[in-house]
Protein backbone atom coordinates (compact mmCIF):
# COMPACT_ATOMS: atom_id res chain seq x y z
CA UNK A 1 0.00 0.00 0.00
CA UNK A 2 0.65 3.55 -0.68
CA UNK A 3 2.55 5.41 2.04
CA UNK A 4 -1.11 7.79 2.81
CA UNK A 5 -3.03 4.70 2.67
CA UNK A 6 -0.93 3.27 5.67
CA UNK A 7 -1.13 6.20 7.54
CA UNK A 8 -4.92 6.14 6.92
CA UNK A 9 -5.04 9.41 5.11
CA UNK A 10 -7.65 9.49 2.17
CA UNK A 11 -6.50 7.95 -1.16
CA UNK A 12 -7.23 8.63 -4.83
CA UNK A 13 -5.89 7.43 -8.01
CA UNK A 14 -1.88 8.44 -7.32
CA UNK A 15 -1.67 5.13 -5.07
CA UNK A 16 -2.61 3.45 -8.18
CA UNK A 17 0.43 5.30 -9.43
CA UNK A 18 2.82 3.99 -6.50
CA UNK A 19 1.00 0.50 -6.38
CA UNK A 20 2.31 0.32 -10.66
CA UNK A 21 5.66 1.36 -9.11
CA UNK A 22 6.11 -1.30 -6.45
CA UNK A 23 4.89 -3.94 -9.22
CA UNK A 24 7.14 -3.12 -11.82
CA UNK A 25 10.17 -2.69 -9.53
CA UNK A 26 9.05 -6.04 -8.67
CA UNK A 27 9.35 -7.43 -12.25
CA UNK A 28 12.44 -5.45 -13.12
CA UNK A 29 14.09 -7.02 -9.97
CA UNK A 30 12.59 -9.91 -9.02
CA UNK A 31 12.93 -8.63 -5.05
CA UNK A 32 10.22 -6.44 -3.64
CA UNK A 33 11.40 -2.87 -2.82
CA UNK A 34 9.66 -3.29 0.89
CA UNK A 35 10.20 -5.77 3.14
CA UNK A 36 9.37 -6.86 6.42
CA UNK A 37 9.33 -10.63 8.71
CA UNK A 38 5.42 -8.91 9.59
CA UNK A 39 2.87 -6.81 8.25
CA UNK A 40 3.84 -4.31 10.68
CA UNK A 41 7.51 -4.28 9.19
CA UNK A 42 6.90 -3.80 5.87
CA UNK A 43 4.45 -0.93 6.60
CA UNK A 44 7.23 0.57 8.93
CA UNK A 45 9.48 -0.04 5.36
CA UNK A 46 7.34 1.59 3.02
CA UNK A 47 7.23 4.67 5.66
CA UNK A 48 10.46 5.08 6.39
CA UNK A 49 12.91 2.81 4.23
CA UNK A 50 14.63 3.82 1.08
CA UNK A 51 14.48 1.55 -2.38
CA UNK A 52 17.61 -0.16 -3.28
CA UNK A 53 17.87 1.54 -6.88
CA UNK A 54 21.52 -0.93 -7.25
CA UNK A 55 18.91 -3.73 -7.63
CA UNK A 56 17.47 -2.54 -11.21
CA UNK A 57 18.71 -4.63 -13.68
CA UNK A 58 22.57 -2.57 -15.23
CA UNK A 59 20.65 -2.15 -19.13
CA UNK A 60 17.31 -0.71 -17.72
CA UNK A 61 17.02 2.86 -19.24
CA UNK A 62 17.54 6.18 -17.53
CA UNK A 63 13.84 7.15 -18.48
CA UNK A 64 12.63 3.89 -16.87
CA UNK A 65 14.52 4.58 -14.07
CA UNK A 66 13.23 7.89 -13.40
CA UNK A 67 9.86 6.92 -13.65
CA UNK A 68 9.86 3.73 -11.34
CA UNK A 69 11.50 6.85 -9.01
CA UNK A 70 8.61 9.49 -9.74
CA UNK A 71 6.20 6.60 -8.84
CA UNK A 72 7.65 5.57 -5.95
CA UNK A 73 7.79 9.28 -4.07
CA UNK A 74 6.57 8.83 -0.64
CA UNK A 75 4.69 12.13 -0.82
CA UNK A 76 1.98 11.65 -3.32
CA UNK A 77 2.16 15.91 -4.96
CA UNK A 78 5.76 14.58 -5.98
CA UNK A 79 4.71 11.55 -7.59
CA UNK A 80 3.24 11.04 -11.12
CA UNK A 81 -0.34 12.22 -11.01
CA UNK A 82 -2.32 10.26 -13.93
CA UNK A 83 -1.62 6.70 -15.29
CA UNK A 84 -1.59 7.75 -18.64
CA UNK A 85 1.53 9.67 -18.14
CA UNK A 86 3.83 6.54 -17.57
CA UNK A 87 1.84 5.10 -20.56
CA UNK A 88 3.31 7.58 -22.99
CA UNK A 89 6.46 7.21 -21.32
CA UNK A 90 6.66 3.52 -21.60
CA UNK A 91 5.52 4.17 -24.94
CA UNK A 92 8.46 6.27 -25.86
CA UNK A 93 10.65 3.40 -24.19
CA UNK A 94 9.30 1.46 -26.71
CA UNK A 95 10.01 3.34 -29.60
CA UNK A 96 13.99 4.05 -28.81
CA UNK A 97 16.50 1.58 -30.66
CA UNK A 98 18.95 -0.20 -28.79
CA UNK A 99 22.23 -1.55 -29.35
CA UNK A 100 21.13 -5.67 -29.44
CA UNK A 101 18.64 -7.70 -30.62
CA UNK A 102 18.71 -9.23 -27.12
CA UNK A 103 18.53 -5.69 -25.16
CA UNK A 104 15.22 -5.37 -27.22
CA UNK A 105 13.46 -8.70 -26.53
CA UNK A 106 14.23 -8.00 -23.09
CA UNK A 107 12.60 -4.14 -23.56
CA UNK A 108 9.33 -5.92 -25.72
CA UNK A 109 9.20 -8.40 -23.09
CA UNK A 110 9.39 -5.83 -19.70
CA UNK A 111 6.77 -3.54 -21.66
CA UNK A 112 3.63 -6.16 -22.05
CA UNK A 113 4.38 -7.18 -18.53
CA UNK A 114 4.32 -3.40 -17.44
CA UNK A 115 1.09 -2.68 -19.44
CA UNK A 116 -0.67 -5.59 -18.36
CA UNK A 117 -3.11 -5.46 -15.51
CA UNK A 118 -4.22 -8.99 -15.37
CA UNK A 119 -1.26 -9.73 -14.19
CA UNK A 120 -2.49 -9.07 -10.97
CA UNK A 121 -5.26 -11.46 -11.07
CA UNK A 122 -2.42 -13.99 -12.58
CA UNK A 123 -0.39 -13.56 -9.47
CA UNK A 124 -2.91 -13.90 -6.76
CA UNK A 125 -4.14 -17.17 -8.58
CA UNK A 126 -0.36 -18.41 -8.97
CA UNK A 127 -0.22 -17.89 -4.91
CA UNK A 128 -3.24 -19.62 -3.92
CA UNK A 129 -2.60 -22.38 -6.83
CA UNK A 130 0.27 -23.54 -5.16
CA UNK A 131 -1.26 -24.06 -1.80
CA UNK A 132 0.75 -21.87 -0.18
CA UNK A 133 -0.35 -20.91 3.53
CA UNK A 134 -0.15 -17.27 3.84
CA UNK A 135 -0.30 -17.81 7.67
CA UNK A 136 2.20 -19.43 8.36
CA UNK A 137 0.63 -23.04 9.01
CA UNK A 138 1.94 -25.45 6.42
CA UNK A 139 1.09 -26.43 3.22
CA UNK A 140 -2.78 -26.08 2.04
CA UNK A 141 -4.89 -28.68 -0.53
CA UNK A 142 -3.54 -27.22 -4.09
CA UNK A 143 -6.36 -25.11 -5.88
CA UNK A 144 -5.77 -25.19 -9.80
CA UNK A 145 -4.35 -22.26 -11.20
CA UNK A 146 -7.21 -19.80 -13.31
CA UNK A 147 -5.79 -18.05 -15.70
CA UNK A 148 -7.76 -15.50 -17.57
CA UNK A 149 -7.40 -12.01 -19.45
CA UNK A 150 -9.49 -8.64 -18.58
CA UNK A 151 -10.48 -6.53 -21.34
CA UNK A 152 -11.87 -2.59 -21.27
CA UNK A 153 -15.46 -3.35 -22.53
CA UNK A 154 -16.80 -0.47 -24.32
CA UNK A 155 -16.95 2.93 -23.28
CA UNK A 156 -14.38 1.73 -20.71
CA UNK A 157 -10.87 4.06 -20.81
CA UNK A 158 -8.62 1.62 -18.28
CA UNK A 159 -8.58 -0.88 -15.12
CA UNK A 160 -6.97 -1.27 -12.36
CA UNK A 161 -6.96 -2.61 -8.52
CA UNK A 162 -8.16 -6.10 -9.49
CA UNK A 163 -9.95 -8.07 -6.50
CA UNK A 164 -9.92 -11.67 -6.63
CA UNK A 165 -12.24 -13.47 -4.65
CA UNK A 166 -11.06 -16.27 -1.97
CA UNK A 167 -12.90 -19.24 -3.93
CA UNK A 168 -11.58 -17.66 -7.12
CA UNK A 169 -15.55 -17.43 -8.72
CA UNK A 170 -14.75 -13.99 -10.07
CA UNK A 171 -13.31 -10.72 -9.51
CA UNK A 172 -14.39 -6.98 -8.96
CA UNK A 173 -12.11 -4.23 -11.03
CA UNK A 174 -11.97 -0.88 -11.67
CA UNK A 175 -12.99 0.86 -14.48
CA UNK A 176 -13.27 4.27 -15.34
CA UNK A 177 -16.62 5.54 -17.45
CA UNK A 178 -16.95 8.96 -19.30
CA UNK A 179 -13.69 9.93 -16.42
CA UNK A 180 -15.66 8.63 -13.46
CA UNK A 181 -14.40 5.30 -11.89
CA UNK A 182 -17.09 2.68 -11.28
CA UNK A 183 -16.33 -1.19 -10.35
CA UNK A 184 -17.62 -4.00 -12.47
CA UNK A 185 -17.90 -7.81 -11.76
CA UNK A 186 -16.35 -10.55 -14.10
CA UNK A 187 -17.23 -14.84 -13.52
CA UNK A 188 -14.67 -16.53 -14.83
CA UNK A 189 -17.00 -18.76 -16.21
CA UNK A 190 -18.79 -16.03 -18.21
CA UNK A 191 -17.06 -14.49 -21.11
CA UNK A 192 -18.16 -11.04 -20.57
CA UNK A 193 -17.92 -7.93 -17.31
CA UNK A 194 -21.07 -6.25 -15.98
CA UNK A 195 -20.94 -2.97 -14.46
CA UNK A 196 -22.17 -3.25 -10.09
CA UNK A 197 -24.73 -0.51 -10.07
CA UNK A 198 -24.44 2.38 -7.36
CA UNK A 199 -20.43 2.07 -7.70
CA UNK A 200 -19.95 5.46 -8.59
CA UNK A 201 -16.32 6.90 -7.44
CA UNK A 202 -16.01 3.52 -6.30
CA UNK A 203 -12.16 2.88 -5.85
CA UNK A 204 -10.17 -0.07 -4.26
CA UNK A 205 -12.80 -3.07 -4.84
CA UNK A 206 -12.38 -5.81 -1.77
CA UNK A 207 -14.43 -8.99 -1.97
CA UNK A 208 -15.59 -10.78 1.45
CA UNK A 209 -13.93 -13.88 2.43
CA UNK A 210 -17.44 -16.02 1.54
CA UNK A 211 -17.85 -14.25 -1.73
CA UNK A 212 -21.01 -13.30 -1.31
CA UNK A 213 -20.62 -9.38 -1.42
CA UNK A 214 -18.46 -6.68 -3.09
CA UNK A 215 -16.95 -3.59 -0.85
CA UNK A 216 -15.34 -0.61 -1.95
CA UNK A 217 -13.70 2.63 -0.81
CA UNK A 218 -15.87 6.27 -1.68
CA UNK A 219 -14.25 9.11 -0.18
CA UNK A 220 -11.95 6.75 2.18
CA UNK A 221 -14.99 5.20 3.93
CA UNK A 222 -15.75 1.39 3.05
CA UNK A 223 -18.92 0.82 1.48
CA UNK A 224 -20.74 -2.53 0.59
CA UNK A 225 -22.08 -2.58 -3.02
CA UNK A 226 -25.54 -3.34 -3.41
Amino acid sequence: MSPEQARGKAVDRRCDIWAFGIVAYEMLTGSRPFEGETASDTIAAILRSDVDWAKLPADTPDELRRLLRRCLERDPENRLQDAGDIRLILAELEKEPLASSGATARRRDSWLLLTTVAVVAVIAAVIFGRGIDLAGGGNVPAIPVVRFEIEPRSGVSSISNVALADDNRFVAYEGRVDGESRLFLRWLDRPAPSLIKGTEGGHWPFTSPDGAWVGFYRDAKSTPAP
